[in-house]
């Protein structure tokens, strides 16, 4: 009994936007690694969307993490990447940090339409943590085998390492796109004198209330992050993502 009282308020504690997108994305993996419900039941295929009015896909691809060590990982980045922008970056902004994930996914659904690709969830864990590594550009982080850079270079690393593993790294671009785009409309631009063009809806803000406590530290699975000198916290490691599987639809 206390061990369930343990996970549901450890549960709880997680932000709110990310509680629901990794508790999302664990039911539609689960779902399928379990046998349960065919993946091809999550992938976005447009023709069973607009014929059938089979709307779930428009999400479930963006949730549906793969197989295997993939799977688990995909999973540990979107739990890693959402918590810390949701509770630095997008602190006190319920709205807007939901604003991002809604533009990202829009955008993802356009080109994943014009590209074919029918599982979008690697597209929207990049851009994770690509505004996550703009937005700490100054954080040292320790990848694979002890290689150091800054995290600015963490999303084009990754993508290397993608395309090493998989033969692929498409959708990875496609969320560096997005992303950089977001960051150019809100961080850029209007910081050289132009207008803020991606202001969050007054719908959202009135629907969602403020929510998330801030908190430092950060890291990620694979690489260890180490915040700038005069902000600086004991080192923290977690483990080093080695696993190989296939993606659905590569």
């Amino acid at each position: 009994m206390n061990a369930s009282n343990d996970l549901r308020d450890a549960f709880n504690q997680i932000p709110p936007v990310t509680r629901w997108l990794f508790a999302s994305a664990v039911v539609v993996t689960g779902l399928s690694v379990l046998n349960i419900i065919s993946p091809n039941t999550f992938i976005f295929y447009l023709p069973l969307i607009v014929q059938r009015l089979q709307l779930w896909r428009l999400v479930t691809n963006f949730v549906y993490c793969g197989m295997g060590l993939r799977a688990a990982f995909n999973l540990y980045f979107i739990f890693k990447y959402s918590s810390d922008l949701e509770q630095t970056q997008f602190a006190g902004k319920t709205a807007d940090y939901v604003w991002f994930l809604l533009l990202m996914m829009i955008s993802q659904l356009f080109f994943g339409w014009w590209f074919t690709f029918v599982i979008l969830s690697d597209a929207l864990i990049m851009s994770l943590v690509y505004l996550w590594a703009q937005r700490n550009r100054d954080v040292t982080v320790t990848f694979m085998f002890g290689l150091r850079f800054k995290a600015l270079y963490l999303p084009f690393v990754l993508t290397a390492y993608d395309l090493l593993l998989m033969g692929s790294m498409g959708r990875n671009v496609l969320g560096i796109v997005t992303a950089h785009a977001y960051y150019f409309l809100t961080d850029v631009y209007p910081a050289s004198g132009g207008p803020r063009l991606l202001s969050t809806p007054s719908f959202l803000t009135r629907s969602l209330p403020n929510q998330g406590v801030t908190r430092g530290g950060f890291s990620a699975s694979g690489v260890h992050m180490t915040a700038p000198r005069h902000a600086r916290e004991p080192p923290k490691t977690s483990g080093v993502f080695t696993g190989k599987s296939r993606r659905l639809g590569s």
